[in-house]
């Protein structure tokens, strides 16, 4: 599993960040737009323009 942090930048007045741990960084989307989905209606493609994803390096 990988580290990946998502960013929501242009949602909320402030950034949100997120940490979750999936198989890749398309997964991870997908899993975060599952709950995203629950409260606001957006479509994935909408979502996608709010979001910002990268993966973090583990710690060695």
């Amino acid at each position: 599993m990988n580290r990946y942090e998502i960013t929501f930048p242009n949602f909320w007045r402030e950034p949100l960040t997120k940490y979750i741990e999936a198989e890749s960084a398309g997964r991870e989307r997908y899993l975060c737009y599952l709950q995203f989905r629950d409260a606001y209606d957006y479509t994935f493609f909408g979502f996608l323009t709010l979001i910002k994803v990268r993966k973090v390096k583990e710690k060695q």
